[in-house]
């Protein structure tokens, strides 16, 4: 299914990855702001229409709210702005690269194959539950991917185990700092 905004978790610690920085306080170089348009509207191809996206009505209220033409990343990441996550997967913006976006998700533990396509940025490409937990867990688990399991051990009506989940290898797939600069957002 389509994971939607959740997406937006591995979207915005890959533009981390890639130079871009949340708050534009931080130290240190890096892009921090993206362009917060009320209304995208993208190629789809060759003989298609136009896809145009806008940012949901903020806080149930009608009317859009538009932030200007650049905005904080870390005002796009809270308040879920699709404009402005689309964006930086688009080359005006130059936070990344839609091929760079797919290959971290991937290294994250995306193996659904996603689309080459800036809606993707917005949690359009299907992926499985299992699959967006893991790689949402990874950057929680500040850059380890582990592999997860449902069953811890079983044991018999006596109470003797005849089963018990070892535990694989813990790989580092992401930089500590980059994955405490996700998670603080």
């Amino acid at each position: 299914r389509q994971p939607g905004s959740a997406f937006k978790a591995i979207v915005y610690t890959a533009a981390i990855a890639n130079g871009s920085r949340l708050d534009c306080n931080d130290e240190g170089e890096g892009k921090c702001k993206t362009d917060d348009v009320p209304t995208i509207c993208l190629d789809m191809g060759k003989g298609q229409p136009k896809k145009c996206i806008q940012n949901y009505p903020y806080k149930n209220k009608e009317m859009i709210r538009y932030l200007g033409p650049k905005s904080e990343l870390k005002y796009s990441l809270w308040e879920s702005r699709n404009a402005g996550t689309i964006c930086l997967v688009l080359k005006r913006c130059g936070h990344l690269e839609i091929k760079e976006l797919l290959k971290f998700a991937k290294d994250l533990g995306i193996e659904t194959p996603l689309k080459p396509y800036p809606t993707t940025a917005i949690g359009a490409s299907e992926v499985t539950l299992f699959e967006l937990t893991n790689a949402v867990k990874t950057i929680a688990n500040f850059g380890v991917k582990t592999n997860p399991y449902i069953i811890e051990g079983i044991s018999d009506r006596s109470g003797k185990e005849i089963y018990r989940h070892k535990s694989d290898s813990e790989i580092r797939v992401l930089d500590e700092k980059i994955a405490l600069q996700a998670i603080r957002g």
